[in-house]
């Protein structure tokens, strides 16, 4: 996203006060990821690469679920240099892990063929360019190898739904955040990835494809099965053997975060719509610090720390992950 490049965009807090994403959604893309059909057992490579990493969250993890190798890309430089330094903070190998500037759609110039086992991108996919990632993506990845992209939507106050809609004016109207989001990614993420569509080329294992909403009663037009986590997780091998045509499900929300209030300040002024709202409002920014009288974060936020009280806040994200599987019989 061009406002990473924002001369005023701090990866730091990115890092700090963005959801950290639980352990149980790993376990389910472990599972799909290893899980077998059929009397052919692929041996897939033991490299992992994580498409637009940011500061590295994913990729971290990705080096403790028993991958030799994990990489992790991301066309901004800021969000690179970051993830390199979260290594050092966490004394991670760093033989294990690397990291380079370079777009998604670009992977098949840097990566021999077949040599990625699983590919990730965590709240980046709506970004990609469709046309293009997935022939690249088809090169690298091996045959029996899996994609797993995910993507949170609108967060709303986990006791609180009754101040939803103002979370919704506050992103979305014309005289808030509404015209400064980058689209159409923001659009992708906010209708739950609907738009974001797998490939249909033989390369790819159709009958393999899972849609998982990991989003409670936050979608309920989504007129879908619901599978509810069984001590925080979810068997996905199991809901496809006994339901095999089930492409599509939806089940508990997984992503959660506490917030003070202060923190839930600076995790707003992470947004990229922000960045552009300074551009267009320059005199905005000088206003930080005045509480109710602040900026529109430090307006927003006042209004609802009255309302609510207290010296925290729990917010929730509707999350979907995406999974697909190259075909075991390609090239």
């Amino acid at each position: 996203m061009s406002s990473f490049a924002f001369g005023v965009f701090d990866p730091s807090d990115y890092a700090s006060f963005r959801p950290t994403y639980p352990p149980s959604l790993y376990q389910i893309i472990k599972e799909y990821h290893t899980s077998i059909e059929g009397t052919i057992i692929p041996v897939l490579p033991t490299v992992a690469l994580d498409l637009g990493c940011g500061t590295g969250q994913v990729t971290r993890v990705l080096s403790k679920m028993g991958f030799t190798h994990v990489l992790g890309t991301d066309p901004s430089h800021k969000m690179i240099d970051q993830a390199n330094a979260e290594l050092l903070k966490d004394r991670v190998d760093d033989e294990q892990i690397k990291y380079t500037v370079l777009r998604a759609e670009e992977v098949d110039s840097f990566l021999a063929r077949k040599s990625v086992g699983l590919i990730t991108a965590g709240v980046a996919a709506h970004w990609f360019d469709q046309s293009r990632v997935w022939p690249g993506l088809s090169t690298v990845l091996a045959p029996g190898g899996t994609i797993a992209f995910w993507g949170y939507g609108e967060f709303r106050f986990k006791d609180h739904p009754e101040l939803t809609p103002a979370i919704s004016h506050y992103l979305n109207s014309p005289e808030q955040l509404g015209p400064f989001w980058e689209q159409p990614g923001r659009d992708i993420v906010d209708n739950h990835m609907q738009a974001f569509s797998f490939p249909c080329s033989p390369d790819w294992d159709q009958a393999s494809c899972r849609i998982i909403y990991f989003c409670g009663d936050h979608i309920p037009e989504l007129n879908l099965p619901y599978y509810p986590l069984q001590e925080g997780n979810l068997d996905v091998n199991k809901i496809t053997h006994d339901h095999p045509d089930q492409k599509e499900y939806k089940t508990d929300v997984i992503l959660r975060k506490t917030h003070s209030w202060a923190s839930l300040n600076a995790y707003m002024r992470t947004w990229s719509a922000l960045q552009f709202y300074y551009d267009q409002y320059p005199l905005e920014r000088a206003k930080k610090g005045r509480g109710k009288e602040g900026d529109i974060v430090e307006r927003f936020v006042s209004s609802i720390e009255e309302l609510i009280g207290g010296h925290e806040v729990t917010i929730e994200w509707p999350l979907t992950l995406l999974l697909i599987k190259k075909s075991r019989w390609t090239d």
